[in-house]
């Protein structure tokens, strides 16, 4: 889960664990507004839905406990590697068994938009990989990570 992922960043280095938690932390709105807005719709009650919505967001800092439990300072990279695997694993599961042929069912959407979609969707994430690579070397400047000098 997200919470996973910035509990292994953040121990590896926070200078990547902060924008990380930063970027879950925005993408948690609408998360929530996912879970909220049918419950709204479905039972008309606002505490209901604000209830569960905030209720769904409890579940990343379990998710982070968690992983505290098997990542941790005598963990080897293998774990964080593991760890890393097994949440990029769960979130391709989730887009390709169940959001990609949702939006194939969808009326009135053509297959190839679905798929060019998709392939978009791949690009921006991989964009942002190299984007943020080139941006914290920028950042790190003639000294390493830390503000330790570079030999």
């Amino acid at each position: 889960s997200c919470a996973q992922a910035t509990y292994v960043a953040s121990f590896h280095s926070v200078s990547s664990g902060l924008p990380l938690a930063a970027a879950i932390a925005v993408h948690n709105i609408p998360e929530g507004l996912a879970v909220a807005m049918p419950v709204y719709h479905a039972t008309g009650s606002r505490a209901r839905a604000v209830a569960l919505g905030s209720l769904s967001g409890m579940s990343e800092p379990f998710g982070a406990l968690l992983a505290s439990l098997v990542a941790n300072e005598h963990s080897s990279t293998g774990a964080f590697g593991g760890m890393f695997g097994l949440t990029a694993g769960m979130m391709t599961y989730v887009c390709l068994s169940e959001l990609l042929p949702s939006a194939y069912a969808e009326r009135g959407v053509p297959r190839s938009r679905v798929v060019a979609a998709f392939f978009a969707g791949a690009a921006v994430m991989a964009s942002s990989l190299i984007i943020e690579k080139f941006a914290s070397a920028a950042f790190s400047g003639p000294s390493g990570p830390g503000g330790e000098a570079a030999t």
